[in-house]
């Protein structure tokens, strides 16, 4: 019992780090607008997204209603993995759920999201990496489930 006390408090640390590390850097960005460095591939500077799925929808009011369903949807699956003890699951959620949250406060305060990294690709922030992580977590937890 103590050594999952401490596994669910090691993953509340984890989740709420990266959280609070990503409205950290966004509001440095949106401090000062005119910042710019690189690092290895990436660039940093603030660009504000105003799209969603991958620039697929523009309409702001479409994309925050979007945004809050998938949060409500989410919220009800990490309380199913919850009390099902699917932890494993449900630290994986809640990165999901960190970054998606940290991203909707960004559309509700600003009316875009808040980039603020750069690769050739795309733009994106940490609250994206969180979010990509928890799918891979959810990927891998899936794939070793599925072999064993």
């Amino acid at each position: 019992m103590r050594k999952k006390n401490f596994k669910i408090f090691g993953m509340t640390i984890t989740i709420l780090g990266f959280f609070i590390l990503d409205r950290i850097l966004k509001a440095f960005f949106l401090l000062q607008p005119t910042k710019k460095f690189q690092f290895l591939f990436f660039r940093f500077f603030l660009y504000k997204n105003e799209k969603i799925l991958w620039g697929l929808i523009t309409l702001n009011l479409l994309a925050t209603s979007f945004s809050l369903i998938i949060l409500f949807c989410l919220i009800y699956w990490l309380i199913h993995l919850w009390r099902q003890g699917h932890f494993f699951s449900f630290f994986a959620g809640s990165l999901i759920f960190a970054g998606a949250l940290s991203n909707l406060i960004d559309r509700f305060y600003h009316g875009f999201v808040i980039d603020y990294i750069f690769w050739p690709l795309n733009y994106f922030n940490l609250a994206d990496l969180i979010i990509l992580l928890g799918v891979i977590i959810l990927l891998i937890k899936t794939v070793s489930k599925g072999k064993s």
